[in-house]
């Protein structure tokens, strides 16, 4: 599923079929916020749809985001109202599957899959929890050329609260240094770093941002995602991620969780 900032999608558009490809708009009231488009088309349906392969989209395979981001260092400033001594500290990597029950489709009728970072620090009754993700920037098409390879475009940074996700993996305890360290490595990526639909998206985001809040010998890592038909690199993706933690689950990580569930909202300062 597809979500505006405050997590919302009201209604999809279904745009057809044009230049072989499968196009999806997903509207908030009147206005998009999202787009993604498909390729890798096999032949009419009967009923006026079109087939795809949803495990291997093709070159074809794009999205456009339409909502206007926010400033990374404001909204992550929040956590500053929350004293120091004697807080803790949390994050969570969270994937959000496309078709919830086939972690092998990257797009659906209802959009592409997204991969998303959850951090919350508390002290006593007092809690800031921020969820946040990595996009092209607003009205900018991110996708494959011709020869199966993508341009970078300017991104940005949406809020994820209430964000649905169907995989997550926690770190609970972590150090105040650890946690600044994850802060500071997402707000320097959000303005350094160009969105690349196989090189450098969401999934790339996240687990960057994660991986600073780990030791150097526990890493997370995961394969690039490589479409068996059109062999189309499509880099790193949530459905990957997804994977990686339901592996570390039945590995017996009591931290890996496989279960759909919505981001908590997250917080407003002034």
């Amino acid at each position: 599923m597809v979500y505006s900032s405050n997590g919302q999608v009201t209604h999809i558009v279904y745009m057809g079929r044009r230049c072989g490809a499968l196009s999806i708009l997903a509207m908030e009231g009147d206005a998009p916020i999202f787009r993604i488009t498909g390729g890798n088309i096999t032949g009419n349906s009967g009923d006026g749809s079109w087939n795809y392969e949803p495990s291997d989209p093709g070159v074809n395979y794009s999205i456009t985001t339409y909502d206007p981001g926010i400033d990374l260092a404001k909204k992550l400033d929040c956590f500053k109202s929350v004293s120091d001594i004697g807080a803790t500290y949390s994050a969570k990597l969270c994937a959000d599957l496309p078709v919830n029950d086939n972690p092998n489709a990257l797009m659906s009728s209802e959009g592409t899959g997204h991969a998303f970072i959850i951090l919350t620090k508390t002290n006593g009754t007092n809690s800031v929890t921020e969820s946040f993700g990595f996009y092209p920037k607003n009205g900018i098409k991110s996708g494959f050329n011709i020869n199966g390879f993508a341009t970078p475009v300017e991104s940005q940074v949406n809020n994820n609260g209430s964000h649905e996700y169907n995989a997550s993996l926690e770190m609970n305890n972590i150090s105040s240094s650890d946690f600044n360290a994850m802060i500071n490595v997402a707000i320097t990526l959000a303005t350094s770093m160009k969105y690349d639909i196989n090189d450098y998206n969401c999934t790339n985001y996240g687990l960057q941002v994660f991986n600073n809040g780990r030791d150097s010998n526990n890493q997370i890592s995961i394969p690039d995602w490589i479409g068996t038909n059109t062999n189309t690199n499509f880099g790193k993706t949530p459905n990957g991620l997804y994977k990686k933690i339901e592996a570390m689950k039945n590995s017996g990580n009591l931290n890996a969780k496989v279960s759909k569930a919505n981001a908590p909202t997250s917080t407003i300062c002034d």
